[in-house]
């Protein structure tokens, strides 16, 4: 349930002080001039605790979220599936879980002027100018898939309340950023996802580039408890494309993971399935694996053009588990690049 305004607005002022004893870093700066960046996150829509505003981790997340926009503003944002645990987003629940899980976590990104907008509006209690809406691309997760109708609700009834919502229902989604950045959102969770080979090199070939990032709930080549599988159909899909794909970008695991495969036809695999909760530990040795953390955070890719030749950058932010703590600052865990010939560099932290 919505939690009462009084608890809120006490917990944004308890929350607001003990952000000015923090000892948390503000938002690292993209290195170089970012042309254009994006946000990502997975596995955030669990049912609120009481007291949310002061204990639920996705709330945490967000805020750290809000802040990395707010010190340099990114141009989409990508939610990663298990959009709506446990059993999908159902009709009787609609409102209520939209408010809950989308529209008051992300209140800085969501575009409010869709026919029903009115409905969950007030779950957005931040000052319209203290945002900007940015296209929201969504993918399933299994736990979407699990009740009735619950996919069917996010492919069709979600954008009557939030207007920036686009969603890769079973198909393939494309978006094309200013700025040469394109992400390829797909469905790697629906019956039959394995078949679609052939709709997904046709999504990657028609998407702009030159920098191209696929964003699915599952991460390929790893599995639930984070060892190695086979590379499997999107590494074919990719194949079959024939173009530069840089980035893959996961949830499902819930932890912040970065994975380095120069030379595959994806050099890049991030993990942000920690929006919500994380799961410790990290299970299983992965040998692509550079970066490792059962901890709550997110990511953001940024195109840098300066200095040197363009290059897609990937960080992984952690935030504090509660908002009750760090006012929401993420700390900056792990840093890489890849270049438009796919050559994987680390970047460093600081």
């Amino acid at each position: 349930m919505p939690q009462p305004r009084s608890v809120a607005a006490l917990a944004g002022l308890f929350a607001g002080a003990l952000a000015g004893c923090s000892g948390a870093d503000p938002p690292a700066p993209d290195r170089g001039a970012a042309h254009v960046s994006i946000l990502a996150v997975g596995d955030t829509g669990r049912r609120h605790v009481f007291f949310a505003p002061w204990f639920e981790g996705q709330l945490a997340v967000a805020a750290g979220m809000a802040a990395s926009d707010q010190a340099n503003p990114v141009d989409a944002l990508v939610l990663l599936g298990d959009n709506f645990y446990d059993g999908g987003l159902q009709a009787y629940e609609l409102q209520e879980r939209l408010r809950e899980n989308l529209v008051g976590p992300y209140c800085g990104f969501v575009e409010l002027d869709a026919s029903r907008s009115a409905e969950v509006a007030a779950a957005c209690r931040a000052p319209v100018s203290a945002g900007h809406a940015i296209p929201i691309l969504a993918v399933p997760g299994n736990h979407d898939l699990a009740g009735d109708g619950g996919l069917e609700a996010q492919c069709t009834a979600v954008d009557d309340f939030v207007s920036n919502w686009q969603f890769a229902c079973r198909q393939p989604v494309v978006l094309d950023l200013e700025g040469g950045l394109s992400v390829i959102a797909y469905d790697s969770a629906s019956p039959g996802a394995a078949d679609r080979t052939d709709a997904l090199a046709l999504a990657i070939r028609r998407a702009r580039g030159p920098f191209r990032v696929l964003a699915s709930h599952h991460p390929p080549g790893v599995s639930r408890d984070d060892g190695p599988t086979a590379e499997g159909p999107v590494f074919e899909a990719v194949r079959r494309a024939g173009v530069p794909v840089h980035a893959h970008l996961a949830g499902h695991n819930h932890s912040l993971q970065l994975l380095s495969r120069e030379g595959t036809a994806i050099p890049l695999g991030v993990i942000a399935g920690s929006g919500a909760r994380a799961r410790p530990p990290i299970d299983r040795a992965h040998p692509d694996r550079v970066f490792g953390a059962s901890r709550l955070g997110f990511a953001r890719l940024s195109v840098q053009r300066a200095p040197g030749p363009p290059r897609l950058q990937v960080s992984l932010y952690s935030t504090p588990d509660w908002p009750l703590f760090g006012g929401g600052a993420p700390t900056l865990e792990a840093r890489w690049s890849v270049d438009a010939e796919g050559r994987v560099r680390d970047e460093g932290t600081r």
